[in-house]
Parts: C-alpha cells; structure tokens; sequence
C-alpha cells in the first residue's frame, strides 16, 4: 500500500507546503529573503554532514531543507512581495493595525487612466460585467494614476485587478485580450463582513489579485502589442465563445446549455445558482468541473481510436505523443483549471514511465505533480480544488489497495460496480475535510448519485465532445442534437430529484479550522502506522497517538466554543446590526431580521442553534462597551466606548460632554458621507481617534484594540 519512498516524497511535500503556508500567513515575521537564502545554505551543509553518519538526523535537514526552500519560493512571489509592500504602507500610514489598512497613493482630484488587458471573463454580478485584467499606468497631462512609496521597492509597473464596469455603457462584453485605456477608480477590496465568514479580499489575493477597479469610460486600442500569452488565450475563449454562440440558437434546454458547457468547455459562469445547488446537494458538484474523472474518460476513448498506430514500428511512442498532445489541448482549451492540470501531468508522467518500461508508481508522479505546480504558482495551495483534487486522487491511491486485501468479488459485472463504489467512497472520504470546512454540508446519497451518474456522464462527454468539434467546422444534424438534449435532460433530472431529498442531506454542519487540522493529523498517523505495520509489532502506537491528539483537539474546541462571549458590529445587505454571541445562542439589533444566508453563517461558523432578534436602540450596554447610535439628539448620560455614525445621523460631537467623548471609538459606515459623518471624522483627527470604517475594513470586533 505504501512504500518507504512514498513516505520520503510525503516528508518532502509536507514541509514545502508549511514553507509556502508560513510565508503567505506570515506565520514567522523575522522570515525574509536574506534570511531564508542563509538558513537554507546551513541546512543544506549540515544534510550533506549527516548524510551517511545519522540517517534520521539526516531526514529531519530534510524536512528542514524543503520547509526553507518553500518558504523561499513563496517569498520571492510577485503577490507576495506586492502585499507586503501594501502592508507596510498601511501601516506607515495608521498608528494601529487594521484588517484591511492598505492604500495606494492616488490623486483623486483629477481622472486616473490604465491601460489594461483582459486576462478572463468571470460570471456577470447583477448589472455589472467582471473580468479579471492586468493594468499599468498611463499620464494624461499631469494625470499620476499610481505612484510607489515604498523606497525600497522597484517602481509598481503592472498589477492584476478585479475589473468592472456597468453592463449598459456596452453593447457585449469585453473579450480576452482585449485591450484599451480606462478611467477610472482603483481601491483596495473591502475587507469580510462577518466574524469567520467568508473573506472575499484574500480569495482574491489567492488569485494573484490585490485590487478591484471600477471602469466608468473605455477607449479600444487597435495596435496595441500584445504578449504571445494572451493572444492565444484570446484565440482560444474567441473559438469558445462562437460554438457556445452557436449553442445559444439551437433548441437545446437552458439547463442543458448550461451543463454541456461546464462539463465540455469548463465555463461554469452560464451555471444558474438554482442548478448548480442542486448539484452540489446531490453530491455530483465534482461532475461540472473538469477533473481527472473527465480527463481519464478522455484518455479511454483516445487510446481506443489510437490503438491501431502501436502495430506499426515506433507506434507506441506516437500514439502516446498524439494522445498528450490531444489532453494538453484540451487542458488549454478549458481553461487550465488546477485540477485538470494535476490530471493531465500525472497522465503524462505515467506515459513517459511507460514508454520507457519503468516502474508505474502512482502515488509517486501525483507527488511529482504535486510538487512542480506549487513550483509554477505556489498560490495554487490555497485553492480549494487543487487542494480537494489532490486529495481525492491520493485517498483513491492510498485506499483501494486496502480494500482490495479485503476481499474482490469474482463476478465481473458486480466487480466493476464494486470497484465503482470503492473508488467514489474513497474519493469522499479524501475530500471530507475540505467540503465541510468550505461548505458545512454532506450529502448522504452522494454514493448512489455516483452510481447511477458516472456510467453516463461517460457516455454525454464522448458525445459531447463529438458535438463541440462538429460545432466548430458546421452545424451538426438535429439528430445528434435531439440526443444530445435527451440525454443531458435526463442527468438534470436525475440529479435535480436527488438533490430535492432534503432529508437525505446534513446541513449547517459545524467544521472549524482546528477540526480540519485534527483530521489531517488523524490521517497522517493512519498513514504511518499502515507504512511501519510490516516493519515493527508496535506501529499501531501512532495510530493510537493521532486518535487521542484529534480528540484533544475537538475536545478543546468544545471547551473554547462553551466560553464564547463575543460583540461585533456588522453590516449585512447594507443593513447594520449589533450582535451579542454567547455559546450557541446569538442575540442581535437591528431594525429588520437578519438575512436567512447571514443566519446560516452563524450557524455554520459558530455552531449557533438559537437567535434571538432584538428591535434597534439608540444605545446599549454590553458588558463595559457602551455603544451609541446618535440617530437625533438625546440626553445619554456616562461615557460612551463607542459610536456608530452614518448617513442618518443627526448628531455631532458638540452635542455631548467632553468628558463623555474621552476615550470613544467611532465606527463609521456609508460610501457616501453628509455633513455629520464629514463633522465626525473631522473631530477624530483632531483628537488623535482611529476611525473604523466598516464598508472596507468589515466588522467591528469589540476585543480589537484601537484606542488611541
């Protein structure tokens, strides 16, 4: 099942992961590139002192060697160095630390202009189109849209952004590769709205983005000289968007147009919300994303086709050539998800192995590309289908020599339906953490949605296929079509019955971080004591040990959620409310109930069973916090901790005691600021106060410390 240099290549995978994860949360401060390039110099001399002399001194350098040299790779990041650079100039510029303090000098009395290009179209958000593009800037006159200001950094010359723009100012939206010159507004992403929510700004930093930009007019640039990079991708999406045109004409259902996409092309922004949660509540979300499932029916059906060439002489060799230079194509053409990605390399890995009659070690070449897609782009660790991709796969490779020894049936047909429903276990098993880390929810019939839909999903991505590459030289019979739309309308149907069985899916499960953590070593310690079984009488201790570390775990957490006593201020639908949470009970003001998607939030962050929804005041006592809500004037008496200002104050501070005012907070909401909210934060810089705004920085924790 497991062998001792699949243990080493686990040692070494494992520490460059903690590598990149310590750099990227910034685990270890004193960890720079000076630092790192002389600690990792002096762990390599001491790997080769202890090569032959010390055998498990000499694995423990290592483990240390490969931690460094993560970290390394991480700090040497562009997005990495960009985000410190942001980080250190938002705290030159705010005495305190806040969630989100970064800025980027920019004048706002006059235009700002970009050149940008359109890397990738993302699904529309309600009146706006949204593209991922990379801008630089350009003077207009005496026009500096960005500046750098950090003396020890080169000049910022391009950035990646979060680009969007009202639907109505154009006819269709922007193209990939599309190039031009925009006014408009570059800001920082707002920071999360909800304690443990969600936090939309550092997915995006996951994604190599640090910015968002709004573009309010446009000007195309016809002669503009684009990287080779983004004209093929252009290429590409130009080839993608026409047959998708052309599927948009035909009588094809909506749901299936939608479908077919995802699972042919991988464009999952036509997926409508409705279908894509019945998906995901059937167990079958895997399906709509190209992964090792697809790719592997795809390689099937190209070693069928090619298996005539392997009689000729060389023919092995070309056939497997066609055959990788068919899935790299198909890899490119759907977007190069990481998930498709880890299919393919591994399959390629396994190909070269196999012309050349070497040992074919799964487990190694999924480590192998493992490891050089963290080297390409090590912010692919923090992407949760590279991370659920990899972990299935591994589960899968791990598992089924397990079962195996357990017994195989002997009829053929039962065999392959048992082999099915292994590797479908297996593969949730492998994701469980994640999916309810992500999604706090776990479908119980995911085992017969596999059964019944993965023989057919082989057969709708052969046709599927077929169909897309006939769409792309002419338009193929009715015929085909009719079938094709059968046949996609009875996996929806299927799968949308399926998910409808309410009572058959585990929702708002509670699943925080330290459980996940308790998991992986649960599983680290099941491995090992499955590696040394054969070895020593005693190998089940680590297993034994990795049990009671996850029970003290889960155990801890059930002692530290019991203590819960905690105070937020959040604004939720542009509704700003006071909450009150204690251990599974959430008390909160507001002047209308709380959104049913923010209650589930709660519920699934904080295990919260009871919520109790209070009328709004103009002022609380929690605890020692007295919060104000200066609405119009009234006669507050004591000192005030903090005060909330917005755009339906009437108040100033000219209307309270100075001595109330003395140590005050204020909590500023509104994009849009009058008179009073203008007067407010004029007297908090008079008076050395912090403003917390919560519109970019998120919620308002009261344990945080900003008094001046």
């Amino acid at each position: 099942m497991f062998f001792k240099q699949s243990s080493h290549l686990l040692l070494l995978l494992l520490g460059y992961s903690l590598g990149i994860l310590t750099i990227y949360k910034d685990f270890i401060p004193l960890f720079t590139g000076n630092t790192l390039i002389i600690s990792l110099a002096v762990c390599t001399i001491l790997l080769a002192y202890f090569t032959k002399t010390r055998t498990h001194l000499f694995w423990v350098f290592c483990f240390l060697a490969s931690f460094l040299m993560g970290s390394l790779r991480m700090e040497i990041h562009p997005s990495q160095r960009l985000f410190k650079m942001l980080n250190h100039e938002g705290k030159q510029k705010n005495t305190r630390e806040t969630i989100n303090p970064f800025s980027i000098e920019l004048n706002e009395n006059k235009p700002q202009y970009y050149q940008f290009i359109i890397e990738s179209q993302l699904k529309s958000n309600g009146k706006h189109y949204r593209y991922v593009a990379e801008i630089h800037p350009i003077k207009i006159k005496d026009c500096t849209s960005l500046t750098n200001n950090h003396p020890k950094t080169k000049s910022i010359k391009k950035v990646k952004v979060l680009l969007s723009h009202a639907k109505d100012s154009l006819k269709k939206a922007l193209k990939e590769g599309q190039v031009g010159i925009a006014k408009g507004y570059l800001n920082i992403p707002s920071a999360t709205q909800l304690p443990r929510g969600f936090s939309y700004n550092n997915y995006l930093r996951t994604q190599d983005i640090h910015f968002t930009f709004y573009m309010s007019h446009w000007k195309k640039i016809e002669t503009a000289t684009t990287k080779y990079t983004f004209k093929y991708r252009s290429l590409i999406a130009d080839r993608k968007s026409k047959i998708l045109e052309k599927l948009q004409t035909t009588n094809l259902d909506s749901a299936v147009i939608q479908v077919y996409s995802a699972l042919v092309f991988g464009e999952k922004t036509m997926l409508d919300p409705d279908l894509r949660m019945a998906y995901q509540n059937a167990g079958a979300a895997h399906i709509l994303a190209i992964s090792g499932l697809h790719i592997g029916m795809i390689a099937a059906m190209l070693l069928f086709f090619l298996a005539p060439l392997q009689r000729l002489a060389g023919g092995k060799v070309l056939s497997i050539t066609l055959l990788l230079f068919g899935l790299w194509t198909y890899a490119i053409f759907s977007g190069s998800a990481p998930s498709v990605v880890r299919a393919v390399s591994m399959f390629s890995f396994l190909s070269i192995a196999w012309i050349f009659n070497r040992p074919m070690f799964s487990l190694h070449y999924l480590a192998i590309s493992f490891f050089f897609m963290l080297l390409w782009n090590p912010l692919v660790l923090f992407s949760l289908g590279f991370v659920m991709s990899y972990a299935a796969v591994t589960s899968i490779l791990l598992g089924m020599p397990l079962i195996e020894s357990l017994g195989v049936p002997k009829n053929k047909y039962v065999k392959k339906v048992w082999q099915l429903a292994s590797i479908s276990l297996l593969a949730q098993l492998g994701v469980l953490g994640p999916s309810l880390f992500s999604f706090h929810q776990f479908p119980l019939l995911f085992l017969a949605t596999n059964l019944l839909i993965i023989p057919w999903i082989g057969i709708l991505l052969g046709l599927g296929i077929f169909t897309g590459i006939w769409w792309a030289f002419s338009s193929p019979p009715n015929l085909l079509l009719y079938v094709l739309n059968k046949g996609f309308l009875i996996l929806n149907n299927t799968v949308e019955w399926i998910g409808a069985q309410d009572q058959w899916i585990l929702k708002n499960i509670y699943f925080p971080s330290s459980y996940l953590w308790a998991l992986l070593l649960l599983t680290l310690g099941f491995l090992l004591w499955q590696f040394e079984k054969y070895l020593k009488p005693k190998s089940w201790r680590y297993f034994l040990w990795a049990i009671m570390i996850f029970q003290s775990i889960v155990l801890g957490q059930k002692i530290y959620d019991h203590k819960t006593n905690e105070h937020y201020i959040i604004k939720s639908y542009g509704q700003i409310t006071l909450l009150s949470i204690d251990y599974k009970t959430m008390h909160y003001f507001s002047g209308k109930p709380l959104n049913k998607n923010t209650i589930n939030s709660f519920k699934n962050n904080y295990d919260i069973r009871k919520t109790i929804h209070k009328k709004w005041s103009n002022n609380y006592q929690l605890g020692t916090f007295k919060i104000v809500f200066p609405k119009i004037k009234n006669n507050i008496k004591g000192p005030i901790s903090h005060v909330l200002i917005d755009s339906s104050t009437r108040v100033y501070p000219s209307h309270f005691n100075p001595e109330q005012l003395l140590n005050t907070k204020v909590i500023y909401s509104g994009f849009y600021p009058t008179k009073e909210m203008n007067t407010w934060e004029k007297w908090a810089q008079e008076n050395g106060r912090l403003i917390w705004k919560i519109d970019t920085q998120g919620f308002y924790d009261f344990k945080r410390d900003i008094s001046p």
